[in-house]
């Protein structure tokens, strides 16, 4: 019979079916219509046998998690039946299982059937002779009772393999959904723990926070709940000591916590069953076991103190001796001065001397203080410096000898548009898959001569920790970066304490060149960074605008000014509105629902959508990725449009839709769509590392959390055209007013254990007077001297470096 000839969903009335009525099932599958590549969700075609609802079809859909099964062979069902929108009546099965007849001809039949290859009907029946209508069950209690019947030793293998396959993985399943465990995570516990995964649940349910992505502390203690294990119970100590750990770090950006908060935050999470003295002899077995270390009075997760102490090693490693060649690398600037046809003025050429003169050299600067003309001449002086061609086409592209990542595709792809050499994500660099695991021991020593890394506020622990370990030590590293934006999302405050150690070599740009002094977003960013909110601040200039509303306004008054842009010809992809916080009525969420209804209306009455969780996706809205995909090219950040949706059609695969990132067209089916949200209004967290033509950006008392300086100041730094401001000025003072407090980390300190001491930093040049990129000072800019000991200046004979060290040797560093 011809599937597509007939009504696969059946043409019952839903109107007389009992919706969401649990039913029981059994049938043979006819067809496989669709398996999901990444978890056990089937959409299977079922030829109805017996069922206990009212049916008069042939055959129905059965869609759920469902293991291995064979088209042709009996199963039985169990799930709701429904009303599906478009498709009519099908059930969404929670179990199934193979069915077992408990006949003497139904097992006959089952035994001769196809799945049993060279069982045939005489063979099945002498089966059925001896071991009567419990042979199934028999055998696989014992498949010994085969042994007297004759068989050959291949047919009892086949009995017994199908047989231990049939109901192994649906009783895994099974008791999963008992634990209320069902969809993705089952698949993910199946495929981890496999035939062993209900005797490790039943054993230990606090390892699935360990092992299974998406299933946290609380979602463990329900399973353990349900399994009646006790609050006291040691491993549920040990998952509620890491848990806390975790979120702390997570919320505040610190890499410890300090003892007695974790004895508060722990016992808060574990409940009152649970005393103070369990709960430090589960941190010290913990430590034990390697999954945490103490070090005064600081409690760290394991994976955080590594890579802490990781940074520090390999950071110490690399600040090594300068460059001598002090003629060589002065003529390089100016041949590239010549091949760009510029004129660099003092700070320019004493960083990127700094730059070529160091193994590794920070650069940090706000908006306007020309970074990227210093990163552009860096590479073209480093280029001419070291004979090297910045023909790509000369090189495959792993040996380009220069290479330069930003944490986010976005900072990226500006970073190469710059410069005109090939830029990458720092995940991309390090060939990291999807799922971020830094971890991953078969990342490679990068190649090349020199590694620039840009907007290195936003880059956290963990991956600093991987970058760092898979640098060359031949490489010269230079990262830039902006020391007054948002730290990094995750743990950590890598950019700040590398340069709050004083070790490295740093530049620090504060001038503000003339041909930007008529932007008053560069002047007010810096006003702010200051600590100053002008007088001014509600005046509206020529790229900068500010409307009053509070909290409740802010949705509309966002609508009308959009509106109000597209009809002045701006296109809605050089609009974006910044919002510090995600709920509420002034949140992400609110303002993107109401701005997809003004920059992309429905062009018809029954436009193509697709819709998933609380928000619906149509064809030109903007949206943005929220993980990492480097298999598609695409990384947490990007922002797209979506360009094709592809609706669900009977029997022919499932909905999906196409977002075109910039060239690059990227498929998404609807249980991927959790990786895309809207990006009309994307948090400020989110925009780091990118630019927009023209920034709407609220700031009202309703995101209290939320109001602090460098986030203000991030929001503001995203703008390259135009800026507009609306809200309540007194929250705009206040986020100005609120300088963040630094995170607890203790980077520094490994870094330069005298930091506290150190009344200076090495190398820093303040410049605060704005003068004219074109002019170029004659009065040279002074470098403060070092307070303690360096390399070069033993080599220029300036101090004797055994002062002060009688009786001591090198050795005794070591």
């Amino acid at each position: 019979m011809a599937f597509e000839k007939m009504n696969l969903f059946g043409d019952a009335d839903p109107k007389k079916q009992s919706q969401n009525k649990m039913v029981e099932l059994i049938g043979e599958i006819s067809a496989v219509f669709f398996e999901s590549p990444d978890s056990l969700f089937k959409v299977l075609l079922v030829t109805v046998e017996e069922d206990d609802f009212d049916w008069s079809e042939e055959q129905i859909v059965v869609t759920g998690n469902i293991g291995d099964v064979q088209e042709g062979q009996k199963y039985q069902f169990n799930g709701k039946l429904i009303a599906h929108p478009k498709y009519g009546m099908q059930i969404q099965a929670n179990q199934y299982r193979a069915f077992m007849p408990n006949t003497e001809d139904g097992v006959v039949t089952y035994l001769s059937g196809s799945q049993f290859k060279g069982i045939g009907t005489k063979t099945a029946e002498k089966i059925v002779e001896a071991l009567g209508s419990d042979a199934l069950n028999e055998i696989k209690k014992d498949p010994g009772v085969l042994n007297g019947l004759n068989l050959k030793e291949k047919q009892i293998d086949m009995i017994v393999s199908v047989l231990d396959q049939s109901n192994g993985l649906e009783d895994i399943l099974i008791k999963l959904s008992d634990m209320g465990i069902t969809g993705k995570i089952a698949s993910s516990i199946v495929n981890k723990y496999h035939e062993d995964a209900i005797n490790i649940i039943e054993e230990n349910p606090y390892r699935l926070v360990e092992d299974i992505e998406n299933i946290g502390f609380k979602r463990a203690d329900a399973i353990a709940a349900s399994l009646n294990i006790k609050p006291d119970f040691e491993k549920r100590i040990q998952a509620g000591i890491l848990e806390a750990i975790k979120t702390w770090c997570n919320a505040t950006g610190d890499t410890y916590i300090l003892a007695d908060m974790l004895l508060q935050e722990a016992r808060k999470l574990l409940g009152t069953a649970v005393n103070a003295e369990a709960i430090a002899d589960q941190v010290l077995q913990l430590g034990k076991d390697g999954k945490v270390v103490g070090e005064d009075g600081q409690i760290y997760l394991k994976w955080l103190y590594n890579a802490e102490v990781a940074i520090s090693y390999n950071v110490k490693r690399m600040v090594g001796e300068s460059n001598s060649n002090v003629k060589g690398i002065k003529r390089a600037i100016k041949a590239a001065e010549k091949n760009l046809n510029l004129k660099y003025d003092d700070t320019q050429n004493a960083a990127i001397e700094l730059a070529l003169s160091h193994p590794l050299t920070i650069i940090t600067g706000g908006p306007g203080t020309g970074k990227t003309t210093i990163v552009k001449g860096l590479i073209n002086s480093f280029a001419e410096l070291n004979d090297i061609s910045l023909d790509i086409n000369e090189y495959t592209e792993s040996k380009f000898p220069i290479q330069l990542a930003a944490p986010t595709g976005r900072a990226a792809k500006r970073l190469s548009q710059v410069t005109n050499v090939p830029a990458k994500t720092i995940h991309r660099l390090l060939g990291l898959n999807g799922n971020d695991d830094l971890q991953n021991d078969e990342i490679k020593q990068l190649e090349g001569d020199l590694l620039v890394i840009d907007e290195m506020s936003m880059v956290d622990t963990g991956l600093f920790s991987t970058l760092v370990n898979a640098i060359n030590p031949d490489m010269q590293v230079v990262l830039v970066g902006d020391k007054d934006q948002l730290p990094s999302v995750g743990p950590g405050q890598i950019f700040n304490d590398l340069i709050k150690s004083g070790k490295i070599p740093t530049i620090s740009l504060t001038k503000i060149y003339r041909q930007e002094q008529d932007s008053s977003i560069i002047q007010l960013a810096h006003d702010i960074q200051k600590g100053v909110l002008p007088e001014d601040f509600t005046k509206n200039k020529k790229d900068k605008s500010f409307f009053l509303a509070n909290a409740n306004q802010i949705v509309d008054a966002i609508d009308q000014i959009a509106q109000k842009a597209v009809d002045k010809g701006i296109s809605k992809n050089d609009i974006q509105v910044l919002a510090p916080m995600y709920r509420g009525s002034a949140g992400v969420d609110e303002i993107n629902r109401h701005l997809q209804k003004v920059l992309n209306p429905p062009q018809t009455d029954k436009p193509k959508k697709i819709e998933s969780g609380n928000q619906t996706f149509r064809i030109g809205d903007k949206v943005l990725q929220l993980v990492n995909s480097p298999e598609n090219n695409i990384f947490n950040g990007d922002i797209g449009e979506i360009t094709g949706i592809v609706m669900e059609k009977q029997g022919k695969g499932r909905a999906h839709l196409v977002v075109d990132y910039d060239g690059n067209e990227v498929t998404y089916a609807k249980t991927d769509l959790g990786q895309l949200t809207l990006a009309y209004c994307i948090s400020i967290h989110k925009s780091q590392g990118s630019e927009f033509p023209v920034v709407i950006m609220p700031m009202v008392h309703q995101y209290y959390r939320m109001l602090q300086r460098n986030l203000l100041y991030t929001g503001l730094t995203r703008a390259s055209n135009s800026i507009i401001l609306l809200g309540e000025p007194d929250a705009y003072q206040r986020a100005v007013s609120n300088e963040s407090s630094n995170r607890n980390t203790s980077l520094e300190r490994r870094i330069n254990p005298q930091v506290e001491v150190l009344a200076e930093k090495v190398n820093q040049i303040q410049v605060s007077e704005p003068v004219d990129q074109e002019q170029s000072t004659s009065e040279p800019v002074e470098v403060e001297q070092p307070k303690y000991l360096t390399t070069s200046m033993v080599q220029k004979e300036q101090v004797d470096p055994m002062i002060g060290m009688e009786g001591v040797t090198p050795y005794d560093f070591i």
